[in-house]
């Protein structure tokens, strides 16, 4: 409650009605008595909020002067579990979701060394093994906006803002509406039985984008010439950042060549000419390399 009263005054900017994410600072709703936290006492008006002294560098040691912030008087209470406590959640983002405590402890002494300043953390992370390592790769599992605006951008197919809204909040995400202060759970809650289902429909709505026009799906395409089945699978699949093991490759070249008939699969005559060939199987591996694993991590 003490700290609560430190940071009011602050708020979004509002502007003709509309909410904007800049946060503004409103002295003549600041509580400007005194306020003890953490045992030390002071007015902890705007200055002293940041946690760090003028020049922008230096942490305060001094939670009532200039800079010296509820945040710095915060993270000296306990500052190993705060570091270790940020650089997890920095852990989880840029490396696996499952970091490695050997890792995080790491990055907390540099944290700490630092004097609590992000960006040569940053460097050394990015600059890492273990952020090149194959452990780090497609270690993540998108989320559900993560994976629409991914395959949106990358076909290139349109989709309206509010139907994009609705199909994201059927994964479960609804923007910038998260269940808590916490944000989202994230992981493998993004890939529950309803959640999956939810981004084959998403899949199904987007690729119904090329129903109109055979040509449509000409973009998506590798040049003219280089048409085979294999190279057209190969080409989506890069297009969708899917790694395809073997098995879903070989199973995927069989579709444009196969088609069913009652219950019977028998050989389709491809013709990577025909612009209604093309659009059907192009169409049809979308929906299925969409729905592929490897495309939901990334």
């Amino acid at each position: 409650m003490q700290a609560a009263r430190g940071f009011t005054g602050f708020n979004r900017l509002r502007r003709d009605g509309l909410t904007y994410g800049e946060v503004v600072y409103d002295k003549e709703r600041h509580d400007a008595n005194d306020k003890t936290i953490f045992g030390v006492t002071g007015k902890f008006g705007y200055d002293s909020v940041s946690p760090f002294h003028e020049d922008g560098e230096t942490l305060a040691s001094d939670a009532r002067d200039t800079g010296g912030g509820i945040v710095a008087l915060t993270l000296a209470q306990r500052p190993v579990e705060a570091s270790r406590f940020v650089c997890r959640k920095l852990a989880r983002f840029l490396l696996y979701d499952e970091p490695h405590d050997v890792v995080v402890d790491e990055m907390a002494s540099d944290l700490r060394a630092a004097n609590w300043n992000l960006k040569p953390v940053l460097e050394r992370v990015l600059k890492s093994k273990a952020f090149f390592s194959l452990a780090a790769r497609k270690a993540q599992i998108k989320s559900p906006v993560e994976y629409s605006v991914q395959i949106l951008r990358s076909t290139g197919i349109p989709l309206r803002e509010t139907l994009l809204r609705v199909t994201t909040e059927s994964m479960g995400q609804a923007l910038l509406d998260p269940p808590d202060v916490n944000g989202w759970p994230g992981g493998s809650s993004w890939l529950g039985s309803q959640a999956s289902l939810a981004r084959i429909d998403f899949l199904r709505i987007v690729i119904a984008g090329l129903n109109d026009v055979p040509t449509q799906v000409d973009p998506l395409l590798p040049p003219v010439g280089q048409r085979t089945p294999a190279e057209i699978v190969d080409h989506l699949a890069d297009l969708l950042d899917v790694q395809l093991p073997a098995d879903a490759r070989t199973s995927y070249i069989a579709y444009v060549t196969q088609q069913k008939v009652g219950d019977s699969i028998v050989p389709f005559p491809f013709d990577p000419l025909n612009p209604e060939h093309r659009r059907m199987k192009t169409r049809g591996l979308l929906y299925m390399i969409g729905q592929h694993h490897d495309g939901q991590r990334q």
